[in-house]
């Protein structure tokens, strides 16, 4: 029989092995991205420690994570062939995948199906049936119009010259379609999909340690947080941005830009949970569909992890009454801008 832990039983498990991990590895240089280093290590334990909200520590840890590595450029960003799908200098840890992978192979059950509008007619991302997967459209607008990152997505009323050539038949008319991951090969993965499914994918980056430094700082020093993520944003992605945030609005900004870089790359429902955000679906011009435009002023009860009832059947050092809170559909709400 195994009973519920407490959460900080469970957080000090694990930076108990990251603490043995740091032993064991090294900072070696190696072309496997898919095998964790040191740094990785490192990232991990400023994800932890940012999740508890030891921020000295977390602003550490993310800091020793950065050495050797700087942020994607925007030729890397925007590369129509390895953009999102190949190593960098920025990756710190990734997971890659090859044509003799079931999961290639399958055409439809992997990471650049489901994420690619640029898969023609074999991923699942792109079946007449199904949506492209898009941006919300109120982030959309919050990424300044000089910062390149706003070119990952199709801008509203893009005509066929302001799309590539290849995919403007696809993906006119298809606002705030994402185009961030890409599929391998380039156009030749655009109708094949064991070059457009075989691919790597990021699983830690530079720059999310260096927003989590950030964030880390900001709740010790507001302005020197403030001072971090100008900095970040200035120098790599939008030479125009400031922060008009003061206080404990900067980690707002920070979060912000964590949804804008970070975006598709798993990050969202923890963000929302740690900092207890809500979500807006319903407001005027929004692209989220009819029926799943719900507007909630905390993290929605969808983002709980309930216990299934297998567990309560054979696990008798818990009951039904120790579950979390099942998720209850919150009631729709009145345009929130």
């Amino acid at each position: 029989m195994n009973p519920r832990a407490p959460a900080e039983q469970l957080y000090n498990f694990v930076l108990d092995d990251l603490t043995k991990a740091a032993t064991y590895l090294t900072d070696a240089p190696t072309v496997n991205k898919n095998i964790p280093t040191l740094s990785a290590v490192y990232g991990m334990m400023a994800r932890v420690h940012l999740e508890m909200g030891n921020w000295p520590e977390a602003e550490s840890y993310a800091k020793q994570a950065q050495t050797g590595f700087s942020p994607l450029t925007q030729v890397q960003w925007l590369d129509r062939t390895t953009g999102f799908n190949t190593p960098n200098q920025a990756w710190i840890w990734c997971t890659s995948t090859t044509a003799d992978n079931d999961v290639v192979k399958s055409g439809l059950v992997n990471w650049i199906s489901h994420m690619s509008a640029e898969t023609n007619d074999w991923g699942y991302n792109g079946l007449p049936a199904n949506d492209l997967i898009a941006i919300d459209a109120h982030l959309y607008s919050l990424i300044g119009d000089t910062d390149f990152r706003k070119k990952s997505y199709i801008k509203p009323g893009a005509t066929a010259p302001e799309i590539e050539s290849d995919l403007a038949a696809l993906l006119v008319g298809k606002n705030y379609v994402s185009i961030k991951f890409r599929p391998g090969g380039g156009i030749i993965g655009f109708d094949e999909a064991l070059v457009g499914a075989a691919v790597s994918v990021p699983l830690m980056r530079v720059e999310e340690m260096m927003l989590i430094e950030a964030e880390a700082a900001a709740r010790q020093d507001a302005a020197r947080g403030k001072t971090l993520l100008e900095t970040f944003v200035r120098t790599y992605r939008d030479p125009a941005y400031t922060s008009a945030a003061s206080g404990d609005l900067v980690v707002n900004d920070i979060w912000i830009q964590r949804r804008i870089e970070l975006w598709g790359e798993g990050f969202a429902t923890f963000d929302i949970k740690r900092l207890n955000r809500g979500i807006t679906r319903s407001y005027t011009g929004t692209n989220h569909r009819v029926g799943f435009r719900f507007n909630t002023d905390v993290s929605p009860g969808w983002m709980n992890y309930c216990i299934v009832r297998t567990e309560f059947n054979n696990n008798f050092a818990i009951n039904a009454n120790e579950n979390n809170p099942a998720p209850v559909t919150p009631p729709d709400s009145a345009p929130a801008w």
